[in-house]
């Protein structure tokens, strides 16, 4: 094969030239020129360097591809030293953010990332979304912005890859259908959490600090036996009003032994396996576990009143000794207070109510220092509800015998208000299983204003029945269907509120909720704000409200005491409860609560409160 001659033409020498002169490569330029434009370079791109010259690419010849001279194998002085420089950076170091982003693949939509302002996190982060509330824990680098963008703040980089903010909505979704699917109550139910110092339990104090618990306790169980002594007999006026002087009257060993056993009944037929088990909080060895047997319960009470009826018991004896076995009660619930501070102390720290660590032994024995006390099998605190319910039904039925034996026959009103009440503590055994996450279960401590508020329970509703049994009213009968209507509404809005809320709380991811609007929040949890509780923050009190006035109606206008001790208690109760409630939520929740409390703005009774 013939050899071909490489040499260049003068023309094409003189051409080289001539473009040489014109143009210096960046591989020609001194040290020097290279230092001044190095900082340019950082910024900007070099129109030269961004893409090759044609006239470069069509200069390589075959014999390049095929072979190097001699003269190209050994590296010059020249080029070595440029790649020494401390001036020269990579290639990926030199590319400025606007290069960085022209891959295709790299291009999130509607997301704005701006590339002078990230900060790289090489830590474990929780990657939170904004827009709907969810976070989700990465232990992966993550890129953020300090200035959020439109659809998502945090963006992923793994591999070199952008997550959406759809791929990370669906992420989120899986995730919470995992966790639905292990247990379903473990996404809705959380642990009070504990202040961070002494010094703020301290400035936490509801019902007025020291000063009002203190007349709390003294006042409450005061006021409730003075009305029953009051209504012991018909009497219209404060003259011939007497208190009995007589220990007697206040006290009887038969009705103690009554009263503990009727107790320590609840206490045995909770442990009955049988049931259905309802997830509650967690405690030191794992979550609790509730068991809903309250209406077999009942079931065996009011059976076993019935076989005592038979077989010639004075069942009525809770209406002739009334008052007695109402300071019972009272004496019941302060000795099951003071048990429960003193074991209170001795609690887990995860079980202890972070709103009764103040130092004050007035205030913490009021809010109790362990939220679920548990004694071996027996969960105090679902006892003790079930004490009062229960306890509620069986004060009723003693009450209408006592009514058939007086007048050998029956009244109409007096049978009403009794089922009415009774009515009401059936559903509350028969829904048993979403009392485990109410306010009471979840936050509120065991101390003496709850002893107190379940042990007295059945002698508050009972109030009406009893006023019917003692002043002998009798009303209208298109007046007690104008009642049973009141009741039957305000029953309608208790009986939908709570359900639509133990359902949220069991499934958020329900289909048949589907079409209510929530609000997400930081802690991973939504708030609902249409249905029942887009009406009203605490549309369940509100219902609750209507019942207790439907009851004390039955009285008529006889005597304000009725109203004054059931529905007028129940209602400052119940108002004072919910805003204790969205203090404690405002807490939980912050910027979310706020954002609930804008789209619903009243609390308990629609253009009113």
């Amino acid at each position: 094969m013939p050899e071909r001659n490489f040499r260049k033409s003068p023309a094409r020498v003189a051409a080289a030239a001539a473009a040489a002169q014109n143009s210096v490569s960046p591989r020609q330029r001194s040290p020097a020129r290279r230092a001044d434009k190095s900082s340019s370079r950082r910024s900007e791109k070099s129109p030269s360097r961004s893409e090759k010259s044609p006239s470069r690419r069509s200069e390589k010849s075959p014999s390049r591809r095929s072979g190097r001279s001699p003269s190209r194998t050994e590296k010059s002085p020249s080029r070595t030293s440029r790649k020494q420089s401390p001036s020269r950076k990579s290639s990926r170091q030199r590319k400025s953010p606007a290069r960085r982003q022209k891959s295709p693949a790299r291009i999130v939509p509607e997301t704005v990332i701006p590339s002078e302002e990230e900060i790289i996190q090489q830590s474990p982060v929780s990657v939170y979304n904004h827009n709907t509330g969810d976070g989700i824990d990465l232990s992966s680098s993550t890129r953020q912005s300090r200035e959020p963008s439109t659809s998502c703040v945090v963006l992923l980089r793994r591999s070199r890859r952008i997550i959406t903010h759809e791929e990370l909505e669906n992420r989120l979704e899986e995730k919470k259908g995992i966790e639905q699917l292990k247990v379903s109550s473990e996404t809705e139910v959380e642990c009070p959490e504990k202040p961070s110092s002494k010094s703020e339990c301290q400035e936490v104090k509801e019902f007025g600090g020291i000063f009002g618990v203190l007349l709390l306790q003294i006042i409450s169980p005061l006021s409730l036996l003075a009305a029953h002594l009051y209504s012991s007999k018909a009497q219209y006026g404060v003259k011939n009003f007497t208190i009995p002087l007589d220990w007697k009257a206040y006290f009887d060993l038969e009705v103690a032994a009554l009263c503990l056993g009727f107790i320590a009944l609840q206490f045995m037929l909770s442990i009955i396996p049988v049931g259905k088990l309802v997830d509650g909080l967690p405690n030191k060895l794992g979550r609790l576990q509730y068991r809903c047997n309250g209406l077999l319960s009942a079931i065996i009470t009011v059976t076993i009143l019935g076989v005592l009826r038979y077989f010639e018991f004075p069942v009525t004896i809770i209406a002739d000794k009334y008052v007695q076995f109402l300071v019972t009660a009272l004496v019941c619930a302060y000795l099951f207070a003071v048990l429960l501070y003193i074991r209170g102390g001795r609690a887990h720290l995860v079980a202890q109510n972070p709103f009764a660590m103040t130092g004050s032994v007035l205030y913490d024995f009021w809010m109790g220092r362990e939220v679920n006390p548990r004694i071996g099998p027996f969960d105090v605190k679902i006892c003790l509800i079930r004490t009062g319910i229960i306890g509620m039904i069986v004060v009723n039925a003693a009450l209408v015998l006592k009514s058939i034996e007086q007048s050998n026959g029956y009244s109409s009103t007096l049978l009403l208000a009794a089922g009415f009440q009774i009515w009401y503590a059936l559903d509350f055994l028969w829904f048993e299983d979403g009392f485990p996450t109410s306010f009471d279960v979840m936050y509120e401590g065991t101390g003496y204003m709850l002893t107190l508020a379940y042990d007295i329970y059945p002698f508050i509703p009972t109030t009406i029945t009893r006023f019917l049994l003692v002043y002998r009213v009798e009303v209208p009968l298109y007046c007690l269907a104008v009642i049973a209507v009141v009741n039957t509404i305000g029953y309608v809005i208790y009986r939908g509120s709570n359900s639509q809320k133990s359902e949220f709380r069991k499934n958020p991811l329900n289909p048949a909720l589907a079409h209510l609007e929530t609000i997400p929040t930081y802690r991973g949890k939504k708030i609902l704000v249409s249905g029942w509780w887009g009406w009203v923050r605490h549309p369940n009190y509100l219902g609750d409200i209507i019942m207790n006035w439907s009851w004390a109606s039955t009285c008529g206008l006889v005597h304000p005491l009725p109203y004054v001790m059931v529905p007028l208690f129940t209602t400052l109760l119940l108002l004072h409860r919910a805003k204790r409630n969205d203090w404690r939520c405002k807490q939980r929740y912050n910027a979310a609560w706020d954002r609930y409390c804008n789209r619903v703005k009243y609390h308990v009774i629609p253009k009113v409160f």
